[in-house]
């Protein structure tokens, strides 16, 4: 009979001691799911937090690489290669953002004042660089000298920043370049359209200038390329001017950024 309650008692104790530990087997599942969940979900509001609502970027009007024309309605349809290119980096990263046409000297200035978010397209310089940080450049961009026809190009280069009469758009990285490079005859102007007309005109010798910019404007004039005279100075290429102010508090939005320019690069060359 002793045995008999014994072997009870150790039956009994071992169903206790089975249904404790399937009772902890299954509190640390709970707690294991638990803690991965919320590591999952530390993880994702991490890497959202670099990620804003909505980005603004500030252009100009600047075919055929970004322009804004208004139909009979009043509806802005944009377009443009740098548009496009920029559309396609924002489209994989799964970013909202709103461009803003202004004229390109307050499109910059809003930025160093941190009213906007960036500006494009853009090639580096010291000034913009002491505001805002330029991201991988993905739109191809050739820099020409044009010449009047009948102008007689001074054979070296000395010679031209001494005496040749040139023109370039105001608040323009190529105006920046000319006066960096102590070309000392240099006059500004607000658009490409007044440059074109008053080379045609031969009031200035030459110009220096993004070459589909200034090509496009000559056939919308209504002139012959054959009116002027190209010698190629150089490449630099474009990017996103995004603002310091803004990246402060988005630190992990520019790697992203960069990380899609390369695919979805504009070259036409």
């Amino acid at each position: 009979m002793v045995n008999k309650a014994q072997s009870k008692r150790s039956f009994h104790h071992q169903a206790k001691l089975k249904i404790f530990c399937s009772s902890l087997i299954v509190i640390g599942t709970i707690l294991s799911i638990a803690f991965y969940s919320n590591a999952k979900s530390d993880q994702n509001n991490s890497s959202q937090k670099g990620k804003p609502k909505l980005v603004t970027i500030t252009t100009q009007q600047w075919a055929p690489y970004h322009s804004q024309e208004r139909d009979s309605q009043g509806v802005a349809h944009e377009s443009g290669y740098g548009l496009t290119a920029l559309d396609c980096v924002m489209a994989k990263i799964g970013q909202p953002y709103r461009v803003i046409f202004l004229p390109w000297g307050r499109a910059q200035n809003s930025v160093k004042q941190g009213k906007y978010d960036a500006f494009f397209s853009a090639s580096r310089n010291e000034w913009r660089d002491q505001f805002a940080v330029l991201s991988n450049t993905f739109i191809q961009q050739e820099w020409n000298f044009y010449y009047h026809k009948n102008y007689r190009i001074p054979a070296s280069i000395n010679e031209q920043k001494s005496n040749t009469v040139f023109g370039a758009r105001i608040h323009s990285n190529s105006a920046h370049w000319l006066a960096k490079n102590k070309f000392k005859r240099v006059k500004t102007f607000p658009t490409i359209t007044e440059l074109v007309k008053l080379l045609d005109a031969k009031r200035i010798d030459g110009v220096m200038e993004n070459a589909l910019l200034f090509e496009a404007q000559v056939r919308q004039s209504q002139l012959s390329l054959d009116a002027f005279v190209k010698r190629p100075n150089m490449r630099i290429d474009l990017g996103v001017y995004f603002g310091k102010t803004f990246l402060a508090k988005h630190p992990g939005f520019l790697e992203r950024f960069n990380r899609h320019t390369q695919a979805c690069r504009f070259d036409y060359q």
